[in-house]
């Protein structure tokens, strides 16, 4: 508090940097816009502007953990950049995050290998599938998000297929997550030993196969059984990346609320979502 000498008036002054920390708090987390922070803190726009980008992201400290279970995925957004989460599920903390280009595995390869300098010790990674991904690291379970096999397999025979095999091996996708792996794998077995002749006719002309989605489908499934439970086995992982995505969808309604924002500040807005 202070006072001044002449009229007495008694006054509480603040120091621009926090002032700028406490204007972008809210700025991110009670999702106020410029006009509703120039009007509380009895600002002009054009300031409020020049608090915002002088503020900084501060990293807390991470609670350290002995054994984690890493969730990884990464989000674009409007094809301006992506940003690649770690996510530790059983604390739901985001361990690591960074703006990126585009997604690769040498970025996964450099926070997997960060995670066990600082004496991490990771139990189990749960990812999207990508085939990259999943053969890297050999020496962890690997599970495959449920979910992100049932779109793959949405993507080649859709969600409403005419053929009576896409339809049933729509069926026994839809039961991953609620049957067991040696009653899926039966099922698969019995459908490929029934549908065998159909996935193998070819066109006589031009010798390609003539039900090329529904082959593709089931080849995915048939790579990715040996990633899709292991939850089973090891029953502190889990089967999806719903945790993340649950994070990436709030990060999407935050950042479409501030919109025409440049990237710089984009960005910093999504790291400090992330960061709380």
């Amino acid at each position: 508090m202070y006072r001044c000498k002449d009229c007495s008036y008694v006054f509480h002054w603040v120091k621009t940097e926090d002032k700028a920390q406490k204007i972008w708090k809210e700025y991110v987390h009670n999702k106020r816009t410029y006009e509703d922070l120039a009007w509380i803190h009895n600002k002009s726009e054009r300031t409020i502007q020049r608090y915002i980008k002088q503020a900084q992201v501060i990293e807390r400290e991470y609670i350290w953990w002995k054994d984690i279970v890493i969730i990884m995925d990464a989000t674009y957004f409007w094809r301006l950049f992506w940003i690649v989460v770690l996510r530790d599920y059983h604390n739901k903390r985001n361990v690591w995050y960074k703006e990126v280009s585009r997604e690769n595995i040498e970025h996964y390869r450099e926070w997997i290998d960060w995670l066990t300098k600082n004496w991490y010790r990771v139990v189990g990674i749960v990812c999207d599938g990508r085939r990259w991904v999943l053969g890297w690291f050999w020496s962890i379970p690997m599970q495959m998000c449920i979910v992100h096999q049932k779109r793959i397999i949405r993507r080649y025979i859709t969600s409403r297929p005419k053929q009576e095999a896409s339809i049933e091996l729509k069926d026994i996708v839809y039961m991953l997550g609620k049957i067991s792996s040696k009653t899926r794998l039966i099922m698969l077995d019995d459908w490929s030993r029934r549908y065998i002749d159909f996935l193998n006719e070819k066109s006589p002309s031009w010798k390609w196969y003539m039900n090329e989605r529904t082959r593709k489908a089931y080849k995915s499934l048939r790579s990715n059984e040996k990633y899709l439970f292991t939850y089973e086995k090891y029953k502190n992982i889990p089967s999806t990346t719903n945790c993340l995505e649950w994070e990436f969808s709030h990060l999407k309604t935050h950042t479409r609320i501030h919109r025409g924002l440049v990237k710089n500040i984009r960005v910093k807005l999504c790291f400090e979502f992330l960061n709380r």
